[in-house]
């Protein structure tokens, strides 16, 4: 889908000539959690982000390199998405160019089917973070239908993504939202051709002088550089850089699936991101916790890494509040999720000195003395067991328990159960 020249000269100088926009409320900088974890806002929602989301030629004739992603698109004949306008670019990914020699603050998101055939498609927030801005209009020659949200970052800095020109708003100024909420959907609101105009701002467009809250500037009219949220920086490429970030870079480059923040390396991060995303990724884990010492990043337990039993884990939480862990285990070459009533019950005895690290993922099995239904997961030295008719854990040195009703006790590896327990 074209983004038409005439569309985005109109624009700008719409924005050129409106009036301040009202100061919107602040939000309190204590409700905003900490993003660990960013996505894309349209497109596959369990995708992996190492592999999926790529910087490629596209098939058009004078094509440039552009961002792709895979995710149904509105169409049945084909999938996937593509930039059209990339990041501080002044040409088109099809060689055209920009409207006036501009240079872009985002990216513009199409889907592959062509024309308006991605309109009404689901829009996502790309973090956790607070809603702090929501546009409501249709007038042509603007953003349209717009969303910011504000992200606070691990080292205490803080960003804003924006997302434009949906159709539909699905969520208020204030509200809490995760990568998991749907935010509105793709439109032309304000533009001709449907499309998801996606942007991440830094702090700079933040009021910051409060201790407390957090709240938007609002200096002038758009068509200049400057911090008004409906800000359109034009020609100033210098500005873009230095006030703008690369959205699909930021989702690709950033969060801390695996890294070790104390030790300043990136060594265990292979293990778990390939448990993360062969288990589910951001729909199934949540985001990266901080539950020690160490932030929201792979640390040791117990604090002490210099302990003879000492594990290396990385904790996640869901919206619902579901806990999990991603535990390393160095003699399988892999990493293992832990949950729900087997973590608490590792954790509540000593796990890392009396089981050790987990050496499989969950699963089921019936108790060879009671006939129940047992959740069941192997460690290193033993086997932790969730009954699920008497709602008890407890661990064993020896199984008790059989694998589909036969003698094996060697587990099939699978994904780890839908069911939370």
């Amino acid at each position: 889908m074209k983004v038409s020249q005439n569309m985005l000269y109109d624009l700008v100088l719409f924005i050129g000539f409106t009036q301040c926009l009202e100061v919107r409320a602040a939000v309190k900088r204590a409700d905003i959690p900490v993003a660990t974890y960013f996505y894309m806002p349209v497109g596959e929602r369990n995708a992996d982000l190492r592999s999926d989301l790529k910087w490629e030629f596209r098939p058009e004739t004078n094509s440039n390199p552009t961002w792709v992603f895979p995710g149904y698109n509105g169409t049945t004949n084909t999938t996937g998405w593509y930039v059209f306008t990339n990041f501080n670019q002044n040409v088109n990914y099809d060689g055209t160019d920009y409207t006036n020699s501009e240079y872009h603050p985002g990216e513009d998101w199409n889907g592959n089917g062509g024309g308006n055939t991605d309109d009404g498609q689901p829009v996502y927030a790309s973090a956790i973070g607070r809603v702090i801005y929501v546009q409501n209009t249709t007038t042509t020659r603007t953003f349209g239908r717009m969303v910011q949200i504000v992200h606070k970052l691990p080292n205490d800095s803080y960003v804003i993504t924006m997302y434009a020109h949906m159709d539909q708003l699905l969520v208020n100024e204030g509200q809490l939202v995760y990568p998991t909420t749907q935010i509105g959907t793709v439109g032309n609101t304000g533009t001709d051709v449907a499309h998801l105009h996606w942007e991440i701002r830094k702090d700079s467009f933040l009021d910051l002088t409060n201790s407390a809250t957090i709240g938007l500037k609002n200096e002038g009219a758009g068509y200049t550089a400057n911090f008004n949220p409906t800000a359109w920086p034009a020609t100033n490429t210098t500005f873009i850089a230095n006030n703008y970030l690369q959205p699909s870079y930021v989702v690709q480059q950033y969060g801390i699936v695996g890294k070790v923040n104390f030790l300043q390396s990136s060594v265990y991060q292979r293990a778990f991101e390939d448990c993360f995303y062969a288990n589910g990724g951001h729909d199934r884990f949540g985001s990266p916790w901080n539950n020690s010492s160490f932030g929201p990043y792979v640390h040791p337990w117990p604090d002490d890494a210099n302990d003879q039993n000492v594990l290396y884990l990385q904790d996640f939480i869901e919206p619902d509040g579901h806990w999990w862990q991603i535990v390393d285990n160095p003699a399988a070459g892999a990493a293992f999720p832990v949950h729900g009533q087997i973590l608490t019950y590792w954790h509540n005895n000593w796990g890392y000195s009396n089981y050790g690290s987990p050496s499989s993922n969950e699963y089921y099995a019936t108790g060879t003395a009671t006939g129940h239904q047992l959740v069941v997961q192997t460690f290193a030295r033993g086997y932790i067991t969730y009954d699920t008719v008497t709602g008890v854990a407890y661990a064993t040195t020896e199984p008790d328990f059989v694998i589909a009703g036969g003698p094996d006790i060697t587990p099939t590896p699978n994904p780890v159960s839908e069911t939370k327990y």
